[in-house]
């Protein structure tokens, strides 16, 4: 599937649903950790790197949803960096507490959704939240590692220290203890997009 450069308001917003929302937004919370979330909000975090993809799409092509959610990543990381530096400053003259302008959704850009829609990705990134969690810690890191933050098999392995084949089987038992989370917290075909393929960090894909 390859995704060519300025896509249509229609397409984006599909293209941005099928990398799944609340996926990215467990990842962002991810990377935030405890300390950071109550100084930079998530939601703002996603909705601002929505914006920079929407605005740097049309000189981009990428060859499927999982290339383009990796782009995504990238722009997360980026704008996670920029609030950091804008929260030390603020944090120096007293300012505000968040420093995200704006909120969920208050930027009239594709892919930002409606109010229902967002509530729904909300309580999607919560169940996902929560199933990740309740995987044993032994098997937890390698799906949240393959499933949220994309990364390669090798590249598991060289970062938790593992075997290729230790990856493979904690990565098989872990997903399929998540994916039965979620089916428990009645999150499944909802994590779908419209052509019926796995939402990346929903329950059928690895």
């Amino acid at each position: 599937m390859s995704i060519s450069p300025g896509a249509s308001p229609g397409e984006w917003e599909r293209l941005v649903e099928s990398v799944g929302p609340a996926s990215l937004l467990v990842v962002i919370q991810s990377r935030l950790g405890p300390s950071l979330r109550g100084r930079l909000d998530p939601e703002d975090i996603l909705q601002e790197s929505l914006v920079r993809a929407w605005r740097g799409h049309a000189n981009a092509k990428f060859a499927s949803p999982r290339a383009f959610r990796a782009w995504v990543l990238r722009i997360i990381d980026h704008r996670i960096k920029d609030a950091l530096r804008n929260s030390g400053a603020i944090k120096r003259g007293g300012g505000r507490k968040h420093v995200m302008p704006g909120s969920w959704g208050s930027i009239a850009t594709p892919g930002s959704g409606t109010p229902s829609r967002l509530a729904r990705h909300r309580e999607q990134a919560a169940a996902m939240s929560d199933a990740i969690e309740r995987v044993p810690p032994d098997l937890r890191e390698v799906v949240r590692l393959r499933l949220f933050h994309q990364l390669g098999l090798e590249q598991i392995a060289s970062e938790l220290g593992l075997t290729m084949t230790e990856v493979r089987s904690r990565l098989r038992r872990g997903a399929e203890l998540y994916r039965r989370r979620l089916r428990e917290a009645g999150i499944g075909r909802s994590t779908r997009n419209s052509v019926g393929e796995p939402t990346i960090g929903g329950p059928d894909c690895v």
